[in-house]
């Protein structure tokens, strides 16, 4: 459903993200075959990979999914581009009026990726870089929902508090990283992490 200057159209088509499992499937099923190549498979570690690629769907699936489709000569493509009624929440502290649940959903919506990112690449070990990591598939997500929205693709909206409890909750997903790494490290040395 999409909200216009002075109607609503609802979108007689919706793709939801159930279409990119099986993108996930093979691209799981290539990381097998390469480390099998290389004599380093380690099903410890092909089970984070299968982990964080079951995340990565579902991420999609509350952000990104499900794709809005209008077929041709829909009453909505007599607007121009962008009409919708809201396209962007610039406000930093718009959070303050979001409901409690949504503010937790997106503080831990990127926690998982920035604890299990560290357990497959040692670079994302660094702060910082898990920092970049967290803000940048943030902003991904947000420059996404915005064109997808300008077109007509989906119904979210660029929201700026998002970017920052996004951000700021990806650190919670590092620091469960560093907890782990301190308590039990044999766990990193069976997933062959440096």
């Amino acid at each position: 459903m999409i909200h216009g200057p002075h109607q609503t159209f609802i979108a007689p088509i919706q793709v939801k993200a159930a279409v990119m499992i099986p993108v996930f499937i093979l691209l799981w099923l290539w990381l097998v075959l390469r480390n099998l190549r290389k004599n380093q498979l380690s099903w410890p570690r092909q089970g984070v990979n299968a982990l964080l690629l079951t995340y990565l769907n579902l991420l999609l699936s509350v952000t990104v999914f499900p794709f809005l489709i209008f077929p041709l000569g829909s009453p909505i493509h007599q607007l121009d581009f962008g009409k919708q009624t809201l396209l962007t929440e610039l406000n930093p502290l718009a959070f303050l009026g979001y409901q409690v649940s949504q503010n937790l959903g997106n503080l831990i919506m990127l926690a998982p990726l920035t604890f299990l990112a560290p357990l497959l690449v040692a670079r994302f070990q660094r702060f910082w870089q898990s920092l970049a990591l967290g803000l940048l598939t943030s902003l991904s997500i947000e420059c996404t929902q915005l064109l997808m929205n300008y077109f007509y693709l989906g119904n979210r909206v660029f929201d700026l508090s998002d970017l920052l409890l996004n951000t700021s909750g990806s650190l919670l997903g590092w620091l469960l990283f560093k907890l782990v790494q301190r308590w039990w490290p044999q766990l990193l040395r069976r997933l062959q992490v440096a």
